[in-house]
């Protein structure tokens, strides 16, 4: 039996030298059609990326208008630090200048007694539990305008 070895694809020095690769040895032995060939596979999936990217800007901005024809908002809480990021949608309901600085114990000003402290409650109860919860608020708005929005969480 007997074992052949093409070291063309084998970067590897060969053993029956003393270890050393020079670089004409290693343009010789077919490690640059190699690298040429990696060079077209790292291209080819670069120009997938950038595709799979322009697809998501897309999907976004039609999410965007989507959820703005809907009057809908959507929302998150860091639990770690309390911080909001909030969709235009939200800003909207809450009329909310959409480029100010959001702080949780302020917005939560905007709710009306009873809405507060019924999201408390249900809050509490979905993040010990790790679960979710769906509540009617009634908020008053930045402008004074008296609104009632759908809360859907989950944790």
């Amino acid at each position: 039996m007997s074992l052949a070895h093409d070291h063309r694809m084998d970067p590897r020095p060969d053993p029956s030298t003393d270890g050393s690769v020079d670089a004409g040895s290693f343009a010789r032995g077919g490690e640059a059609e190699t690298i040429a060939r990696l060079t077209a596979v790292i291209a080819e999936q670069a120009h997938a990326f950038e595709a799979q990217a322009l697809a998501f800007a897309r999907s976004q901005s039609i999410f965007k208008r989507a959820s703005a024809a809907a009057r809908l908002g959507l929302w998150e809480c860091d639990l770690s630090d309390q911080s909001l990021t909030w969709s235009d949608g939200v800003y909207d309901l809450f009329d909310i200048p959409r480029d100010e600085t959001l702080d949780r114990e302020a917005m939560l000003d905007l709710y009306t007694p009873e809405s507060l402290s019924l999201l408390e409650v249900l809050r509490a109860k979905a993040i010990e539990k790790l679960t979710g919860f769906t509540l009617d608020a009634k908020i008053v708005s930045l402008q004074g305008r008296r609104r009632w929005i759908r809360i859907t969480a989950t944790v």
